[in-house]
């Protein structure tokens, strides 16, 4: 089930929020819950616009070493209308990390990076 059973377009509209297995939709062998049917009818539409970007893992790990880092679907950034997902636990905030790491690298070539080790993973 992809992020946890959260809701991809209710990022996009004010945040994160739990689906409900009542409204789910198998796109691309991933099982996706919605909060309503509404957001399910909005992502049948256009899912690319509300997929998480690189499989759902950890936007911070992905685009500095092409890992796949599980996440926190509470923490999460829209970066250029994309949804990235980070890792959080009491000890450690992978989106704090973003955030200083785009003081020294823009954001766009984080993104960059990201799209790069994902298209490598895929591959492989």
């Amino acid at each position: 089930m992809a992020i946890d059973g959260y809701d991809p377009v209710s990022y996009f509209k004010g945040g994160a929020k739990k689906g409900n297995a009542q409204f789910n939709y198998n796109y691309d062998g991933v099982i996706y819950h919605f909060e309503n049917a509404e957001n399910l009818a909005e992502f049948k539409t256009n899912a690319a616009k509300y997929e998480p970007v690189w499989g759902g893992w950890c936007g911070h790990a992905m685009a500095l070493r092409g890992e796949k880092v599980e996440i926190n679907p509470e923490c999460y950034k829209i970066v250029n209308g994309r949804n990235v997902l980070f890792f959080k636990t009491f000890y450690a905030n992978a989106l704090s990390n973003w955030q200083k790491e785009i003081k020294k690298t823009p954001e766009n070539t984080l993104m960059q990076q990201g799209d790069n080790f994902w298209t490598k993973t895929l591959a492989q």
